[in-house]
C-alpha cells in the first residue's frame, strides 16, 4: 500500500489554502506522472481533482475549512490514500504520496489496452482494426519523437474531417459535405473516466498507450448528449517506469 511521506503546515497567508505535493513510486522514488489525485472530505464527498505533471507534482485547493483525505489512482499502481488531516482556507500544506506498483502477472492485470478497446467497441460494430487511422497505437506513438499531447498526435495523424486548432486539445469534426466545423470540442476520456481538456493537455503522448477518435454519432451512443462533439479515448501506458 502507498503511504504518506510528509505533511508540513507552513504559516498561513492571504487567500485560499493550497495543497502542494507530489506522487512517487515506492522503492524508486521516481515521479508517477498522469496519476489522478483527488481531495475527499471526511464524509466521502469528492472535491477538487487534478493530474500529476511530468515531475509527479500536483496542486489542489479545497475552498473551505475541513478534514480531508488525498487519494491517488493510476493504472498499474495500487490506489494510495493519505491519513485524514485538517485544512483551512488560509496557508498551505505540503504532502508527498508513495504509490506501490502492481506486480506483473497478477490475475486480471494482463488485459492489454487493445483487448480493452475491443471489448468497449465491439457492441457498436467497431474494433481497433476497423477504426483504421482513428486507432493510434503505441507503435505509432513511439515513432513521434518530439513532445506533445493527444491533440498534437491527432493533428499529425491527418484524419479526414477532423480538425484540431494548433496547440490545443480541442478536437472538432466537420459536418457532412459542407465542410463546416463543429463548435463543440470532443469529449476527453482517460482510462475510462471523462476528464477536463486542461488535464488532457498536461499528459505527454509518450505516457499514452493508445488513442481512439470517435465521431459525434459514435460518441453519442457511448456518452449521450455529452458526446455530441465526438470523443477522444486515451489509455495510459502500463508498467512504464
Amino acid at each position: 500500500m502507498g503511504f504518506l511521506l510528509a505533511v508540513l503546515c507552513v504559516p498561513p497567508s492571504a487567500g485560499a489554502q493550497t495543497l502542494i505535493g507530489r506522487v512517487v513510486e515506492e522503492g524508486r522514488e521516481t515521479p508517477v506522472t498522469g496519476a489522478l489525485v483527488s481531495l475527499v472530505d471526511r464524509d466521502g464527498e469528492p472535491g477538487p481533482r487534478t493530474i500529476t505533471d511530468s515531475l509527479g507534482q500536483f496542486v489542489l485547493a479545497p475552498g473551505r475549512d475541513g478534514q480531508y483525505v488525498v487519494e491517488a489512482t493510476r493504472l498499474g499502481y495500487e490506489t494510495t490514500r493519505s491519513p485524514l488531516f485538517a485544512m483551512t482556507v488560509e496557508g498551505s500544506v505540503s504532502l508527498d504520496l508513495v504509490m506501490h506498483p502492481l506486480p506483473l502477472g497478477l490475475e486480471g492485470l494482463e488485459v492489454s489496452v487493445e483487448r480493452e478497446a475491443e471489448e468497449l467497441l465491439r457492441p457498436f460494430g467497431h474494433s481497433p482494426t476497423s477504426l483504421g487511422r482513428r486507432w493510434i497505437d503505441r507503435q505509432t506513438l513511439d515513432k513521434i519523437g518530439q513532445g506533445g499531447h493527444a491533440g498534437d498526435v491527432i493533428s499529425w495523424q491527418g484524419l479526414a474531417g477532423v480538425y484540431v486548432p494548433l496547440g490545443t486539445i480541442c478536437v472538432t469534426h466537420q459536418r457532412g459535405r459542407t465542410g463546416a466545423g463543429s463548435d463543440r470540442c470532443a469529449l476527453i476520456v482517460l482510462d475510462g473516466a471523462i476528464i477536463p481538456m486542461r488535464w488532457a493537455a498536461m499528459i505527454d503522448h509518450h505516457d499514452l498507450e493508445a488513442i481512439v477518435v470517435l465521431g459525434p454519432m459514435e460518441a453519442t451512443t457511448f456518452y449521450g448528449t455529452a458526446g455530441g462533439g465526438g470523443a477522444v479515448l486515451l489509455w495510459t501506458r502500463r508498467g512504464r517506469r
